[in-house]
This record gives C-alpha cells, sequence and structure tokens, in this order.
C-alpha cells in the first residue's frame, strides 16, 4: 500500500511542477509551495519509518503540520475561482477539514514524547467537529440532487464515473459512509484523548512498546503512531490533488475518481491500523483501553 501511495505522489509531484497556475496571486503561491514541501516531508516521514526504523525527528515534528497547516489554510482564493459542482466544492473542503484535523492528531501522537503539546492539539477540535457536519452536507446534496444540472456533461466524460459524487448512487454513498465513519472515529480519538490526557492515552501503547523485545519508544507500535497522521494526510492531499486533475481535465475521470476515492476514504484507515498490519496481535485501538481514565489536563484545569 505505502508503496503506491509513493508511487502516485510521484506523479502528482510531476504533475504540480508542469501545471500552469491559474491564480497568480501570493497566497496561491504559498499554498502550492507548501503543499509540494508538506508532501516530501510525509515522503520523508515513511522513509525513516519504514527503511530505516527510526523517528524523523523533532524539526520533522514542528516543520510537517506547519506546512500542511499553512498549505490548507491559503486555499480561499482558489476556492473562489471554482465554479464547478457543489459537490465537488465539498469535497475539496472536506479533504481540507481531514488533513488541518489530522494536524492535531499529529501533535496527539507527539505527546507520547511531549506531554505538553496536549493543549496545542485542542484548537483542532474545530476542524475535527467541522469534518462531520461537512460529510452530512455532502450526504443531503446528493439526496436532493443539487446538482443535478451538472450530471448529463460529466456522465459524457466517463458513463461508470462521471456522476460521481453528484447523484446518490452506491459509489458516492459508500464513499460518503466511509468517511463519515472516519469522522466519528476521529472525534472519539480526540475525545478519549481529551479525557484521558497523554499519560493516560498511551498507557497500553507503552506497555506493548516495553513488551516487544523491550522496544521502548523504538519499537515499531510507537514508532509508527508518530508518523502515521502525517501519512494520512499525504494520502488525503494526493486524493484531493487527484481531483483537481480531473477537474481540469488533465486525467481521464475512470483512472482518476476510483484512485482518489480510494486514496482519501480508504487510505486513512489502512494508515490508522498501520500497528495491525506490522502485527495483527496488538489490539485494534490501545489507546481505548487500560485502567488511567484521568482526569487528564484538562479535567484537572476544571476542577474535575
Amino acid at each position: 500500500f505505502l508503496a503506491g501511495v509513493v508511487i502516485i505522489t510521484a506523479y502528482c509531484l510531476l504533475e504540480m511542477a508542469g501545471m500552469q497556475m491559474k491564480c497568480k496571486h501570493l497566497e496561491a503561491r504559498v499554498h502550492t509551495g507548501c503543499n509540494a514541501l508538506a508532501t516530501l516531508c510525509s515522503l520523508y516521514g515513511i522513509v525513516a519509518e519504514r527503511v530505516f526504523r527510526e523517528s524523523p525527528g523533532l524539526w520533522w515534528a514542528v516543520l510537517t503540520p506547519l506546512l500542511y497547516g499553512v498549505s490548507n489554510l491559503t486555499m480561499t482564493r482558489l476556492m473562489r475561482m471554482y465554479d464547478g459542482p457543489q459537490a465537488y466544492r465539498r469535497f475539496f473542503e472536506l479533504g481540507q477539514s481531514f488533513t488541518l484535523s489530522f494536524q492535531g492528531i499529529h501533535l496527539l501522537a507527539w505527546s507520547s514524547v511531549y506531554p505538553e503539546l496536549y493543549w496545542a492539539a485542542m484548537p483542532f477540535w474545530y476542524w475535527s467537529l467541522k469534518k462531520l457536519v461537512e460529510t452530512l452536507a455532502s450526504v443531503m446534496g446528493v439526496v436532493t440532487k443539487e446538482d443535478a444540472g451538472h450530471v448529463p456533461g460529466h456522465r459524457s466524460r466517463s458513463r461508470a464515473w462521471g456522476a460521481f459524487g453528484l447523484e446518490a448512487d452506491s459509489m458516492t454513498l459508500v464513499f460518503l459512509a466511509v468517511n463519515f465513519a472516519a469522522a466519528l472515529i476521529d472525534n472519539t480519538y480526540m475525545a478519549v484523548f481529551t479525557v484521558r490526557g497523554p499519560d493516560g492515552f498511551w498507557e497500553v501503547s507503552r506497555d506493548l512498546a516495553g513488551a516487544i523485545g523491550g522496544g521502548g519508544w523504538d519499537s515499531d507500535h510507537l514508532r509508527t503512531a508518530l508518523v502515521k497522521p502525517a501519512v494520512g494526510s499525504l494520502t488525503v492531499s494526493m486524493g484531493v490533488f487527484l481531483g483537481t486533475l480531473c477537474s481540469r481535465g488533465r486525467l481521464p475521470l475512470a483512472a482518476g475518481v476510483p484512485v482518489a476515492a480510494v486514496l482519501s476514504a480508504a487510505g486513512p484507515w489502512v494508515v490508522f491500523f498501520w500497528h495491525r498490519l506490522i502485527d495483527p496481535s496488538e489490539p485494534w485501538f490501545p489507546e481505548f483501553m487500560g485502567s488511567n481514565w484521568g482526569p487528564g489536563p484538562l479535567g484537572h484545569l476544571i476542577g474535575m
């Protein structure tokens, strides 16, 4: 799976380099530059973790969420220029919310090393909840057929995939259901972390790490947790970029739409359960296990 992600990412980077920018504003240039650099950071994280079995390091932990954050917060002018179906606008916005919320999960993951990051992760509740609302809005859009007028023109480009996201067909509904389930899991993850705090949240994970040949912080379990959010951000970002290529006619819908859908919807699930692919004996959700259920820092602050 990761090899496929790397190959698709390399293709997207080549397309980024050769794509003519429609918007010459500084904000658009910052968005494009930061997106490319964030992509390279994610690739570096994959290489460091899978090839060298090492944590990418503190500089990477700081730089990666900054680049993804700036990239996604400088999409305003590009979104103003978009004049396609409302459903696709919502998909772009949903991808933005997922990617930004993953930066909160990135801080959450690194709180296992630096517990003070607990407070830095809290503002990302906004994007975590926002993606739940946006998924429901997308469902309402296809059910009410708000983009019905775009269906004939898009279907002429691809009979199988031209109307994806524009009407309530089975593929669209599965895509939205997977995204809604992912948003629910992410919000549950954030809620458990908020209640338990870093010590309780990583309690069982630390025990597992210690049990794996005395692995400690160098074990696969805790090391992969540090790079998962960046890889999840990469799969969503590349899915959104493939959608951009399709909308510009640079990629056939029959090729781009299914790959973008799998990357952006199924990709984060594969990354989320990465530890199970390495060791199937590990629990699905070790962060939800253990006896230390707080109160965490927020609980102490409000006097629980």
